[in-house]
């Protein structure tokens, strides 16, 4: 608990200072928003890569080599580098949050556990056709 002090200038100055430091974490928060706007998550997994944002979302693929056909092989080497490349979000942004706001605070606790929610799947991924875990 925070005293706040025994005089009304204590008071003030502990109000103050609270304040201060409320703005500061603002300014941390915004300039960590902006900063995911460049985070990109990339996975591989065979011949495939695929490239998600900050929130996990496709935003590119690309399939080397041969021309996929489709089917079965096609669609687990996609899932996994989907996956993958949501691995490696998850990674980024939590290693930003951590500059930001420090290791143990609490909204670094809370946004790792949000976005393993999110990416629930990236425990899942299958084998890739070409054989062991995505990349």
């Amino acid at each position: 608990m925070t005293s706040y002090g025994t005089t009304p200038d204590e008071v003030l100055a502990t109000v103050e200072a609270q304040a201060e430091a409320a703005v500061e974490r603002m300014h941390r928060a915004s300039a960590f928003r902006e900063s995911l706007d460049s985070v990109r998550g990339h996975g591989r997994c065979g011949a495939t890569t695929a490239v998600v944002d900050a929130s996990g979302l496709l935003v590119s693929v690309d399939f080397a080599g041969e021309a996929r056909a489709g089917g079965t092989a096609a669609k687990t080497e996609l899932m996994a580098a989907v996956y993958a490349a949501q691995r490696d979000v998850h990674d980024q942004v939590t290693t930003r949050a951590r500059e930001t706001w420090g290791v143990g605070d609490p909204m670094v606790d809370r946004l790792d556990a949000e976005l393993s929610a999110r990416f629930s799947g990236a425990g899942l991924v299958p084998e890739s056709p070409t054989g062991g875990r995505a990349q």
